[in-house]
């Protein structure tokens, strides 16, 4: 008896052994449940099994047959994940399972990828470097605080938003510069740059490191061995790495914890049901960051669980991990909440100082004060109405559940516009020229005669619920709220 075993070449894969028909031989298997492998007889011909023994009683022939697939991409266990091999394309009969794409976790986390040569062995070296394209669209006119990156403009897809092609190379290329002597010691910049890595065995698998960075996309792996030619191209291999989603109430629960907005996780929930990427696993985008979520009419090259738009998510973090692009979001909200503070008390103060010590009164036709709605008592303002929007009353009234100033900051993350005088939503309607806050206050008529101040028509806050799509968006985020909240 002779044991056996095939020897690859660098870049070629074991496939099965040929031999006659009648050439028999025997494979060593460890049944569920066995402590010990155990023989087993087989037939030699198109043997998947890398080691077998054969007994040589007579002379034959016997060929390992191998295959030009140098490149072997495996994740590794993570989390509920378990560890498989990536390979390049799909296989249609199993429907429930992308073959060709590796996951980063719902926690985010990159997928842990072990990347080896088939065949290698210590005596022959190769460099690598992996690239993660991805084309997504961001606003016109927005360029984000971005990480480093690669962006190609592809196309305007309308007058708001363009479509780029961003990519991501690893190993990152670092430059350090020493400090001088008695200042701070090394300061190391990354650029994005295609570069190897150090040579390394053949033999020796190449784990990449991500270096904090949530990215995915369309991925090329090169490998170039270390004797071969400058003109020579690497060897290749292509695969996608996709995101998954976390479950709704993860998403919600986090906002909770990073933000005391009580509004915040029904904006997540407005602007894209808390789904971070896409679902149907068989569709071209699948599994890469939802964009252009039409919300309350509009389209304007939102991108995530949160819709950033203006300024544009940083890439890759705010693109493709949820919880920095939440981050971003709660990040804008904070700075809304100042705007409509700030917007609300200038409104106040002008209108209190408008009226001044005067006040304000209707008369009827015998010169009593009538005590009707336009009545305001001297050195005091006009409260902000009463105005229910799903199941939140906003309003100064002390039995309204939050003040109108959150409703002019929920507005502000849709971008306060307001409809067009000629569109069905503003028909009867009254609007502030120019600006789309939830409330603002019109002041009132003055007319001065014979140095003597006369309020001819009381001032008054002006509604404008609707944005430039006639939706009202205040009213979406406030549906999402439940009845006992």
């Amino acid at each position: 008896w002779v044991r056996i075993r095939p020897v690859a070449n660098p870049g070629y894969r074991f496939v099965r052994w040929d031999a006659n028909e009648d050439v028999q031989g025997v494979v060593w298997i460890r049944w569920p449940g066995s402590w010990w492998p155990v023989p087993v007889d087989v037939n030699i011909k198109d043997l998947e099994f890398e080691e077998v023994a054969v007994c040589m009683e007579n002379d034959t022939i016997i060929t390992a047959v191998f295959e030009w697939d140098p490149i072997k991409v495996v994740q590794l266990a993570q989390g509920d994940l378990p560890e498989r091999e990536i390979k390049e394309e799909d296989d249609p009969d199993t429907p429930d399972i992308r073959e060709d794409v590796a996951t980063i976790s719902d926690a985010p986390a990159m997928p842990q990828l072990r990347i080896s040569l088939n065949g290698g062995r210590p005596d022959v070296e190769v460099q690598w470097r992996l690239e993660v394209a991805h084309e997504w669209t961001r606003r016109i006119n927005s360029p984000p605080d971005r990480a480093v990156e690669e962006t190609v403009p592809v196309q305007n897809t309308n007058l708001q938003s363009e479509t780029l092609t961003t990519t991501m190379y690893f190993p990152k290329t670092e430059v350090t510069e020493e400090g001088e002597e008695g200042e701070e010691p090394t300061i190391t910049h990354m650029y994005n740059e295609p570069t190897f890595t150090a040579p390394l065995q053949s033999s020796q698998p190449w784990t990449p490191e991500f270096d904090g960075f949530i990215v995915g996309g369309e991925v090329t792996v090169y490998v170039k061995f270390c004797n071969q030619g400058e003109e020579d191209n690497p060897i290749t291999s292509t695969f996608r790495i996709w995101a998954v989603n976390p479950a709704e109430n993860v998403v919600t629960n986090y906002i909770r914890a990073n933000s005391n907005l009580w509004y915040a996780p029904y904006v997540a929930m407005a602007e894209s049901n808390a789904i971070h990427v896409n679902v149907n696993s068989q569709e071209l985008n699948a599994g890469t960051p939802l964009q252009n979520r039409r919300v309350c009419g509009g389209s304007d090259g939102g991108t995530g669980v949160m819709q950033l738009t203006n300024p544009a998510p940083a890439y890759p973090n705010q693109v493709w991990s949820w919880k920095a692009n939440v981050h971003r979001g709660l990040s804008c909200m904070a700075g809304h909440v100042t705007v409509a503070m700030d917007w609300m008390s200038e409104d106040r103060d002008q209108r209190g100082q408008a009226l001044g010590e005067t006040g304000y009164e209707d008369y009827d036709d015998e010169g009593i004060v009538i005590k009707n709605e336009n009545h305001i008592e001297p050195n005091s303002g006009k409260p902000v109405p009463s105005v229910t929007e799903g199941t939140v009353a906003f309003g100064d009234s002390e039995d309204d559940d939050y003040p109108p100033e959150d409703a002019v900051a929920i507005k502000l993350y849709n971008g306060a516009s307001r409809p067009n005088d000629d569109h069905p939503v503003a028909e009867g309607r009254e609007f502030m020229p120019g600006g789309g806050h939830y409330w603002s206050w019109k002041n009132q008529q003055i007319v001065i005669v014979e140095d003597e101040v006369i309020v001819s028509e009381p001032g008054y806050w002006v509604r404008c619920e609707y944005n430039n799509n006639g939706h009202n968006y205040v009213a979406t985020v406030c549906g999402f709220m439940p009845q006992d909240d």
